[in-house]
């Protein structure tokens, strides 16, 4: 595995290595280090471009997102906004019809008390 490392990075690897630590060229200790400090820094460009991608993906995608959005709150709004007026003219065609046959009801009630009465009247008047 070092070796594959040792062959990516060449002659990188080495100028690093003797810029960081002349005197201990082989140390162990130290090439790992220094294979570390490629790695992070390789790492590190890889993770700039993904976090470049990832913003630029996010730029276009959260114009879409956004506008898609407003479309729908309108939509719903609207929808709410006929619905709630149809619903409420419901109500009141049908407190309208119910208020219409209280009145009928009570119309035949009052009907119905009045002959009640005069029936009674009547009847004791000839008695």
């Amino acid at each position: 595995m070092i070796t594959r490392i040792l062959f990516y990075f060449g002659q990188q690897w080495m100028d690093i290595h003797k810029s960081i630590a002349p005197d201990k060229m082989n140390d162990p200790k130290m090439m790992m280090v220094t294979l570390m400090n490629i790695y992070l820094g390789e790492f590190k460009k890889l993770h700039n471009l993904h976090n470049q991608a990832v913003t630029k993906v996010m730029k276009e995608r959260t114009a879409e997102y956004v506008y898609e959005v407003q479309n729908n709150c309108a939509s719903l709004s609207e929808t709410l906004k006929h619905s709630s007026v149809e619903a409420i003219k419901k109500i009141f065609k049908n407190q309208a019809a119910e208020i219409l046959s209280f009145k009928t009801t009570l119309w035949w009630a009052s009907t119905i008390i009045t002959l009640s009465v005069l029936s009674n009247l009547i009847f004791l008047y000839l008695r």
